[in-house]
């Protein structure tokens, strides 16, 4: 099982600045020190459902956004897979935003107590995209699409890609897979309706999945988080996660900004953006 976590990248922004300044300040020489009390634990992520895609897009994903006009928001697959996450900057870097998931929401929150956590939606439609690069036929298909009128020449968004298939189905045909498909004016992909992915491997072509980021391949990218038994059957050297309070999931990419070309033309022609997710 996996999820998916997509955030509007102003919050992150402020967030970050606010580090900085705080960090930076000193006390004048000479200057009395006031104890501080210790810094309080890092704070797991926490997820709610429940939220409809139209909130989820236009008061989380949107919020302060450069898109002028947001319609036709509707929610793909099992939305027991879509809903709302926060203290996420401890653990994925993400403050808040919205989770994807091929399971229950829920089943994200820490600790990493499991080897295997999973919610079978027992959906098998598949998807039609998310199939030419998926390695095996696509289950549990879930995300949200919309139209927009954008207002600048770039839409951009940041996300980090999680799963509980880290690390012991790297390199086998079990391959989670992510993609963010736009598509309108201008835009010539090789998906449906010339759609294009935008959620790729920085610096590269490479589209998001447990295949493509791992221990083995773009690690600048990957942060590991599994248990022991994992890391046995992969042959790979056991490490204390700073994260396995925090989060379930065995694996976690950084975050990664996902720039999308837009065109805001004078008769406000429209694009089109899907989020979909899959195991």
């Amino acid at each position: 099982m996996a999820k998916m976590f997509i955030s509007f990248h102003t919050a992150f922004t402020v967030l970050l600045l606010c580090a900085i300044v705080t960090a930076a300040f000193r006390f004048p020489p000479g200057e009395e020190r006031i104890a501080l009390a210790p810094a309080p634990p890092p704070e797991g992520i926490r997820t709610l459902g429940g939220i409809s895609a139209e909130d989820l897009v236009r008061n989380v994903f949107a919020e302060g956004g450069t898109c002028d006009n947001i319609f036709n928001i509707a929610p793909i697959g099992n939305q027991n897979g879509i809903g709302y996450f926060d203290q996420g900057a401890s653990t994925i870097g993400l403050a808040r935003g919205i989770i994807l998931a091929t399971g229950p929401t829920g089943n994200a929150i820490g600790p990493n107590s499991a080897t295997d956590r999973s919610g079978n939606f027992q959906d098998s439609n598949g998807d039609p995209d998310l199939q030419l690069m998926a390695t095996y036929p696509v289950k549990d298909a879930v995300g949200i699409e919309f139209d927009f009128v954008p207002l600048d020449s770039i839409v951009t968004f940041r996300y980090v890609f999680a799963s509980e298939e880290y690390c012991e189905f790297v390199g086998s045909i079990y391959n989670d897979v992510f993609g963010f498909f736009i598509k309108g004016p201008g835009i010539q992909g090789s998906f449906s309706g010339n759609a294009a992915n935008v959620a790729l491997i920085p610096g590269s072509n490479d589209f998001v999945a447990i295949n493509t980021v791992n221990h083995q391949q773009n690690t600048a990218y990957y942060i590991r988080n599994e248990r022991q038994e994992d890391a046995n059957e992969c042959g790979i050297p056991n490490i204390a996660s700073p994260y396995s309070q925090l989060i379930e999931y065995d694996g976690f990419t950084t975050p990664a900004y996902s720039y999308a070309p837009a065109v805001a033309l004078p008769n406000l022609s429209h694009q089109t953006g899907r989020l979909r997710y899959s195991r």
